[in-house]
Order: C-alpha cells, then structure tokens, then sequence
C-alpha cells in the first residue's frame, strides 16, 4: 500500500510540474521584452513578446508584439490618474 501510494504521488506532481507553464512565457520564435510607459503622469511595465520580420521578408512590416501583461509600478504617493 505505501509504495502504491509513494507512486501515486510521484506521478501526480509529475504530471502537474509537466503542465504549469510559467507566467508571460513567449511562444517560439517571440523574444520577451518589457517596455516602461508613461500614462496620465503614472509609470506602468508592460511585458510583450516581440516577434522580427524574417530577413528575407518582402514584407518589412511582418513582425508582431504580443501583450502579456500591463503592470503599474509601485509610487509613493500612489498614483492616481483613474486609468485601471
């Protein structure tokens, strides 16, 4: 009963670890990248994965930006422009 339930146990965080995928991770070919922007006086980092037009391209606009997260950074006084 105990190495049934040793196993049970291996397998399950085996299987869990296996399908946790980590916050903000790019897909293939994207490169993580984050970009501080000013809005209404309040700085906010807003994580993106940035994706290249191949070099041999006809399209040099071909590249994309995808947004993972928008995050306002932390002020003393807080910052309070009303943006959520």
């Amino acid at each position: 009963m105990t190495k049934f339930i040793f196993s049970f146990l291996i397998t399950f965080t085996l299987l869990i670890l296996t399908n946790l995928e980590g916050k903000g991770q790019c897909p293939t070919g994207y490169t993580p990248q984050t970009i501080t922007l000013n809005i209404g006086g309040c700085n906010y980092d807003v994580s993106v994965c940035v994706s290249c037009p191949s070099p041999t391209s006809h399209y040099p606009d071909e590249g994309s930006i995808l947004i993972n997260e928008i995050v306002e950074q932390v002020t003393t006084p807080p910052c309070n422009n009303g943006w959520t």
